[in-house]
């Protein structure tokens, strides 16, 4: 009698709760914890084709869209084509433009990705802002660009500077 052999699915590439959490919705086809996964189960339910968890994962991430993590999210709307997350994101960016500092995670679109990258400081900089382009050169933030070229006002600087 010939033993019939069992082949087996090695994932070693996702972190083993992200892996648990995926498993759980190919078999109950609900997850209750994308919050705490939720980019990696994008990255998982895209290579997957699981269309419900990835739209599922896209929802969550468009909730908690803000300045500090609108690159990272914009970076994964492009990587696993999320078109209406990149157009989410991209109008956050849009929106609130006076509060999206260019930090690391900026550059690293920028190098990564620049054609992305041109797609969101397009939004971030408007045709208002005269300073942006030496801002970025300059690696820093366009207010305190401005703040240090602006002329005294009444005997002080005038801040433009906002904070979070």
């Amino acid at each position: 009698m010939e033993e019939k052999s069992m082949k087996k699915l090695v994932i070693d590439d996702l972190p083993g709760d992200t892996v648990e959490e995926l498993l759980k919705y190919i078999y109950t086809d609900s997850s209750h914890n994308v919050e705490l996964f939720s980019q990696t189960l994008l990255a998982a339910s895209d290579r997957y084709k699981l269309p419900g968890l990835k739209h599922h994962c896209e929802k969550h991430l468009g909730e908690i869209m803000n300045p500090l993590n609108v690159s990272d999210i914009l970076l994964l709307s492009e990587n696993y084509s999320c078109k209406e997350l990149k157009r989410s994101a991209l109008t956050y960016c849009g929106e609130n433009h006076s509060y999206i500092i260019k930090d690391s995670k900026w550059k690293t679109m920028e190098k990564e990705n620049p054609q992305l990258f041109a797609e969101a400081v397009a939004l971030v900089a408007p045709e208002s802002c005269d300073k942006h382009a030496e801002c970025l050169k300059k690696g820093g933030n366009r207010y305190e660009v401005e703040k240090s070229s602006k002329g005294s006002v009444g005997g002080r600087k005038k801040s433009y500077v906002r904070k979070l």
